[in-house]
């Protein structure tokens, strides 16, 4: 699975860097969002459907970051699961959709 290097959400450069299994294990994680660094973490050893439902999950975590929404820990953790999870459901079962995304923000950008 190709992950990109970097995301851009607002004004915000996030680096996305896979893990190894060790580093993941070591600190009890699949991923996280590091917002002082700008920073996603992903194990890379992730089965390709958990590692995008685990990259979905930090980019809700970056985007409640960035536009401050400033929730409880829990419930944080409890949107970017429902999102993060939705999403990749979302985005599998309904390959069109990603289509007309792709091609409705590719025709603004000429």
């Amino acid at each position: 699975m190709n992950i990109p290097g970097i995301i851009y959400i607002g004004h915000r450069k996030i680096k996305i860097r896979q893990i190894s299994p060790k580093t993941a294990d070591k600190d009890k994680i699949y991923g996280d969002f590091d917002s002082q660094k700008d920073l996603i973490r992903i194990d890379k050893s992730l089965k390709d459907e958990k590692k995008l439902n685990t990259l979905l999950h930090e980019i809700v975590h970056a985007l409640l970051d960035h536009f401050n929404a400033e929730l409880k820990l829990k419930d944080e953790e409890k949107v970017c699961e429902v999102l993060g999870s939705g999403l990749s459901d979302l985005f599998f079962n309904n390959p069109k959709l990603i289509k007309l995304i792709s091609s409705v923000y590719n025709t603004n950008k000429k």
